[in-house]
């Protein structure tokens, strides 16, 4: 057996080389010179294939293919006899000697191209930087910085025409039964509804306002709208910015809202939260967590000339800034308070509300030199409790489902517990004895649930349409029918409400 030639890279070069020079020494001097300097022009050219003429010799063409190979291209020879001819290709890593390569292009998906434009929004590059000279000092890089102001900050350019075309807009939403009149119906139900023009008065007058509202009574959702609709009632524009702790919470409470007034986020109401923003300069009310509120407000009190300027332009845009959760203390909300404090005396025309469910109210009072608190009580709400084995059963068919009214009395819809029997029986009773219906009245529009309002006395058998009846509460006993209450029902003496109400001569005429 022959030797065999040495594997691998550098044996593979090594073979190229041989057969390079046993090429070049059985031609001559001249026909070598003029090959290799058409392979230089080729590689140094932009032509991508070049093909040679068909009356090269198989000594040339065999140093054709070992000098391409030796200079990183690509040979082939196709045809035959005379038409045989030989073609060199180059490859992506051709290059020339001394040739530089153009600069190659670099893509960027949507999300990052938002990014970016967010980044170089707030940190745009200054001159040198553009022209490509680097600043030695990374502080004064730093401190070279133009702070932009950020659009979803500033005030909405409204004029009085313009608000009024808002405000009848929103009118005809909430009086058209068809959207949103049962929302604006829920929401005067909520505890905070009945201090809404409190609310409005005291901020009026003063610059800091805390509300203590328990869970439930709608203050998130409620107190950036009566704020708006007050200011939009004197024909104003405003800028609330209410900051949540978490981004979720900031999210669907823009949602939420937004529904509430008919429209989609973005238009009255938007939000802005790290690398995405719904609304900007035309929306009213802007949620954010306190991270960015707070990275404004550092603006401020920056070194940087142009950042102060530029915080200075976007607080001036801002009307109110509401705090909501400041219970839920961290380093973002108390660095953010203790800004706020120090900066209210400098823009008389910034207005602070704090709020919170639980909270040392009298402790935030004193640290915003005794500002006003107000108390909103809470409203809590039933709760269903199901098992795993009631889950499973939801899932099976109907015939299986003990859960089911058909086969079983314990429905889903059930709302009756003990516990509210017995708060409906004391609700009548009350009323009854003492003109006291408050209590009636909130368990009856706790949830408006045929079993709830046709409720009968577990005694007596009195259902709460009597008791209105009885008393003359026509406003009451217009709800009921509008509930639909069941105006048929007898107590256990076989009296109707229709009874009661003549038996107190509630009835006027025939």
């Amino acid at each position: 057996m022959g030797r065999k030639g040495p594997k691998g890279p550098k044996g593979a070069k090594a073979n190229a080389d041989a057969l390079t020079k046993a090429a070049l020494a059985a031609m001559s001097e001249e026909t070598t010179v003029r090959i290799t300097t058409v392979l230089e022009d080729f590689r140094a050219s932009d032509a991508q294939v070049h093909t040679f003429e068909p009356s090269l010799t198989n000594q040339e063409r065999a140093a054709v293919h070992a000098m391409c190979k030796k200079m990183g291209m690509i040979s082939k020879s196709k045809g035959y006899g005379e038409r045989r001819c030989l073609s060199v290709y180059k490859t992506k890593n051709t290059q020339a000697p001394g040739k530089e390569e153009g600069p190659s292009k670099l893509g960027f998906s949507e999300e990052a191209r938002q990014i970016l434009l967010d980044l170089f929004t707030h940190y745009p590059p200054d001159d040198a930087e553009l022209n490509g000279d680097a600043v030695k000092n990374p502080g004064d890089k730093a401190a070279k910085i133009r702070w932009k102001t950020d659009t979803a900050f500033s005030r909405p350019a409204m004029q009085k025409h313009d608000i009024a075309k808002k405000v009848k807009m929103l009118t005809s939403k909430l009086s058209d039964p068809r959207q949103l009149r049962k929302i604006g119906e829920d929401r005067s139900k909520l505890p905070i509804a009945s201090f809404k023009d409190h609310i409005s008065s005291t901020l009026e007058n003063h610059q800091v306002v805390l509300i203590s509202g328990e869970t439930g009574c709608g203050k998130t959702t409620q107190v950036p709208q009566y704020i708006l609709d007050h200011v939009w009632g004197k024909g104003e524009s405003c800028k609330i910015i209410c900051t949540q702790p978490r981004r979720i919470s900031a999210m669907s409470v823009a949602e939420r809202i937004s529904v509430e007034r008919g429209e989609t986020v973005g238009d009255t109401v938007g939000y802005k939260i790290r690398l995405e923003s719904k609304g900007g300069k035309n929306s009213s009310i802007i949620f954010c967590t306190n991270g960015v509120l707070l990275r404004v407000l550092i603006g401020r009190v920056t070194n940087s000339s142009n950042r102060q300027r530029a915080a200075d332009d976007v607080i001036m845009g801002i009307t109110h800034i509401i705090v909501d959760e400041i219970h839920e203390r961290d380093r973002f909300s108390d660095f953010m308070l203790a800004i706020l404090r120090d900066l209210l005396p400098m823009y008389p025309h910034l207005h602070l509300v704090l709020m919170s469910a639980t909270i040392d109210a009298e402790r935030f009072s004193q640290y915003f030199n005794g500002c006003p608190v107000i108390r909103v009580p809470g409203h809590t709400y039933p709760v269903k409790t199901f098992y795993l084995e009631d889950v499973l059963s939801i899932l099976q068919s109907v015939g299986d489902n003990h859960l089911n009214p058909e086969t079983n009395d314990l429905g889903l819809d059930s709302v009756l517990t003990d516990d509210y029997k017995s708060s409906m029986d004391e609700a009548i009773s009350m009323a009854l004895a003492s003109d006291e219906f408050d209590l009636l009245i909130e368990l009856i529009s706790i949830e408006q649930n045929p079993e709830i309002f046709n409720y009968q006395h577990s005694e007596t058998g009195v259902t709460p349409l009597m008791v209105f009846a009885r008393k003359g509460q026509l406003g009451d006993v217009c709800m009921l029918l509008s509930f639909g209450v069941d105006c048929s029902a007898r107590d256990h003496d076989g009296k109707s409400a229709l009874d009661w109400a003549q038996q107190e001569n509630q009835i006027v005429g025939g």
